[in-house]
């Protein structure tokens, strides 16, 4: 793992996040990649999974300003700090409807490479509104 790698990889991640491109989301793991979206669910496995995952969030989010700080790189790994205000709403509704909500949230994170390209896995440290959990995927 390189800075300018994960730099990369994290400014990617926030373009198909602040766009909701599912598909430009899922393309920056690895087909055998796990993702955990909190502490308290079996993780996501494999591209497809993550894919259908990403689905779902670009139509429950609008309003998505990604930013990120890059705290530290190993060889193996790079751990960054991620935040994510939004606004949510239910996705039957339309965006900008009177049921959105604001959301922040603010996520530390460390990225896995594959030997096959994208990212095989990720640890992340979530907190929201003054608690903090961790997961290691």
């Amino acid at each position: 793992m390189t800075l300018q790698a994960l730099d990369d990889w994290l400014h990617s991640y926030g373009l198909a996040w602040e766009s909701r491109n599912p598909q430009a989301a899922a393309d920056l793991y690895a087909e055998d990649a796990t993702y955990q979206v909190t502490p308290f669910l079996e993780p996501l496995r494999g591209k497809p999974a993550i894919l259908d995952y990403w689905t779902h969030v670009a139509k429950t989010q609008q309003n998505i300003e990604f930013g990120y700080e890059i705290l530290a790189i190993t060889p193996e790994h790079g751990i960054a700090h991620w935040w994510l205000p939004l606004s949510l709403f239910p996705p039957a509704s339309q965006p900008n409807s009177t049921e959105s909500s604001s959301s922040p949230s603010t996520k530390m994170a460390a990225a896995v490479p594959s030997a096959s390209g994208g990212t095989s896995s990720k640890i992340d440290r979530y907190a929201s509104r003054g608690t903090s959990m961790s997961c290691l995927t």
